[in-house]
Formats: structure tokens, sequence, C-alpha cells
């Protein structure tokens, strides 16, 4: 996952997140330096297909709703008409 966001910027952290038996839950984030970078890896990834799935790439949201503008959160999801499922 590093190698895919490094193009954009410099990463300052990164994560993947796994449930506890190991297993990929099919989401993790991703923090840049600059929120330029954080902006235009949500611009050039979010919808693309990676590995037979579709890729969500968007802000991520502190739990009192307000955005990180340098944190992105990805998820490899099965994207439905009506909902994201992640998978």
């Amino acid at each position: 996952m590093r190698e895919m966001f490094e193009a954009f910027g410099k990463i300052t952290s990164y994560k993947v997140m796994y449930d506890e038996t190991g297993k990929s839950r099919c989401f993790g984030f991703v923090a840049f330096e600059e929120a330029e970078a954080a902006e235009e890896a949500v611009n050039q990834l979010n919808g693309k297909e990676m590995d037979g799935k579709t890729v969500y790439v968007g802000r991520a949201q502190k739990k009192n709703g307000n955005s990180n503008f340098n944190l992105i959160l990805i998820s490899l999801a099965i994207i439905s008409r009506f909902k994201i499922i992640n998978i």
C-alpha cells in the first residue's frame, strides 16, 4: 500500500487494519506530510480498481466530524448502487 501512495508525497505514517485473527479488514489510513499530497491521492486513486476491487480513497473524519487534511482513508470495497460495502 505504501508504494501506491508515495508517488503523491512524503508519507508520515500508514496503517492497514487487521481483525483479531490477523486477516486484513480491507481498509487503512495514510498520513501525508502535506495536505496537497493527500488531496492529489484522493483525486487520482478514488474509484480505481486494485486486485479486482474498487478502491475508495477519501478524507478521514475524526470522531467529532472534522476532517484531518493530511490523513486519508483507503478501503477496498464493492460499490453497490446505494452504498459502499466493505469486504
